[in-house]
């Protein structure tokens, strides 16, 4: 049931440069441990289900997760656990919890509400784990969901949910003209008061072998404008680290490592210092249309896209559009190792490496050696990443509040 992860930040550094290693205000995990799932959705981008088994080792996640809180330096770590449908074997989530409430400050995780069958066993089943220190659940539902779980399991688990005292949410991918999120609430009888509803379009990132109608995206005229509204460090069950958890995002150009072979150390600074990172963190994906178009590439694009997210899967999932975007990552990286060392003014080198007018073919060439899943392996500092965005979404009853940082 793999959906998008929250908008969330990592903000607030201390010292800035290559002298110095600064530490996040707030930094957010996202750990897709398991494709196995109950429910075979015609959404699910990674063709999550029963069959699945894959599970990412239990140890490298506290490992990463004692890591992450080690960079954090005292800082605020946000941790969420999704699938697949993690709810499948609560052990294991039991104890991923525990070790998480150890280490960060806010837990959550992500279901389909499929074990919430009355409201004595979703009690038994989330007060364990709140026992264990959950502070957020997160549920999905869906005209997707709904021939595998019933929808008065989700009202079940929200309501338990809230006698627990737990921030809650509510994830609902839709299509074009299909029921949304508050009608299906009032059709299903679903108290939305205190829960932040997380309504998203669904993209052209599906189920192997499903296809949906143009027609049946939420796509408006032009390239949209904007930031990366969801960068996060997404760990996969295959153990390959990705800086995006949207459908469609476990990309090439968006792998920033693996479990098995990067420290945490390592995955942070490609994920704040890659270029192709700071350009989606600063211009978004609209940054690179200009050298896409450059290329003589403009006829790939599309004319119209459901968002920020639409345009940047579309972009990286096309190897030629890709290869551009990549060029320019690398002329990024190399404007910004130089303003730090004070070799060339950055001006200069975006002038001639980076603008949109210069020839794709005079760009910095990027190599697999040096660049796994495009971006840099140089040892930089557990840097601040430039800018980023703080998005939040509502809840129903107007409350703030921020999403829990899921995929699924």
């Amino acid at each position: 049931m793999r959906e998008d992860l929250h908008p969330k930040s990592i903000s607030g550094a201390d010292q800035a440069g290559p002298d110095h290693a600064t530490r996040p205000a707030t930094l957010n995990l996202g750990f897709l441990y398991t494709a196995h799932c109950n429910a075979l959705c015609a959404h699910c981008s990674t063709d999550c289900g029963p069959k699945a088994r894959t599970y990412l080792d239990e140890a490298a996640i506290g490992r990463t997760i004692d890591e992450a809180a080690d960079a954090c330096a005292g800082r605020r770590l946000q941790v969420c656990f999704s699938g697949g449908e993690p709810f499948l074997d609560t052990g294991l989530l039991g104890r991923l919890v525990a070790h998480a409430a150890r280490r960060a400050s806010d837990v959550t995780c992500v279901t389909n509400a499929f074990w919430a069958t009355n409201s004595e066993v979703a009690g038994q089943v989330l007060g364990a784990l709140v026992a264990n220190g959950l502070t957020g659940l997160a549920v999905s539902a869906s005209a997707f969901h709904a021939p595998f779980v019933p929808s008065g399991r989700v009202v079940t688990a929200l309501s338990t949910a809230l006698r627990f005292g737990l921030r809650r949410f509510l994830k609902f991918p839709a299509t074009a003209g299909s029921e949304g999120a508050t009608e299906w609430a009032e059709r299903v009888g679903c108290d939305l008061t205190g829960v932040t509803l997380e309504q998203f379009a669904v993209m052209p990132a599906l189920r192997a072998g499903v296809r949906l109608p143009d027609h049946a995206y939420q796509r408006s005229p032009g390239i949209p404008a904007g930031s990366c509204p969801g960068a996060t460090i997404t760990y996969r069950e295959t153990g390959d680290v990705f800086t995006c958890c949207t459908p469609g995002g476990f990309v090439g150009p968006l792998r920033i490592g693996h479990i098995a072979e990067d420290g945490f150390e390592a995955v942070f600074n490609r994920f704040a210092t890659g270029g192709l990172q700071q350009v989606l963190r600063t211009e978004g994906p609209a940054g690179f249309v200009p050298h896409i178009r450059a290329a003589g590439l403009g006829h790939r694009l599309r004319d119209s896209y459901d968002g920020v997210c639409d345009l940047c899967t579309h972009m990286l999932s096309d190897p030629a559009m890709a290869e551009v975007c990549d060029r320019v990552a690398v002329a990024r990286e190399v404007e910004t190792l130089a303003g730090w060392l004070g070799v060339v003014p950055p001006s200069s080198i975006a002038a001639t490496a980076g603008s949109p007018g210069a020839p794709v073919g005079q760009l910095p060439q990027a190599t697999t050696e040096q660049r796994p899943g495009r971006c840099p392996r140089t040892p930089l500092p557990l840097a601040e990443p430039t800018t980023w965005t703080e998005n939040r979404r509502e809840p129903a009853n107007g409350q703030s509040g921020r999403a829990a940082h899921s995929p699924r």
